[in-house]
C-alpha cells in the first residue's frame, strides 16, 4: 500500500506531507544560517532540502524494500552520514 501511494498519487503543493516538508526544510535551512559560533553557510536552503529528502528517501525505501539491515544499523549509519556532513560544512 505505501509504494502505491508514495509512486502514484501525485503531490499536490497543498498536501499536508508538503506542508510539513517544506517546515522542515525551513527550520534546518534557519539553523544552518544562525547556529551560532560557525561559519557562513553557502545555499543553506538547498542543503537543507537535499537533508530533509535524504532522510525521507532512506526511509521510505527501508519501508518499501525491506532491506535484511536492522533498523537500528540504518539509523546509526544515516545519523553518522549526516551529521559528518554538518560537521564538514559547520567548521
Amino acid at each position: 500500500m505505501l509504494r502505491v501511494l508514495v509512486e502514484q498519487l501525485p503531490r499536490t503543493p497543498d498536501s499536508r506531507l508538503v506542508a510539513f516538508e517544506h517546515r522542515i526544510d525551513a527550520l534546518l535551512a534557519m539553523w544552518l544560517r544562525f547556529n551560532p559560533g560557525r561559519r557562513r553557510i553557502e545555499h543553506p536552503d538547498a542543503i537543507a532540502w537535499m537533508l530533509v529528502r535524504t532522510v525521507e528517501n532512506v526511509a521510505v525505501g527501508y519501508v518499501l524494500d525491506q532491506p535484511p539491515i536492522e533498523p537500528e544499523v540504518v539509523a546509526d549509519q544515516l545519523t553518522a552520514m549526516i551529521t559528518a556532513y554538518l560537521r564538514e560544512i559547520l567548521g
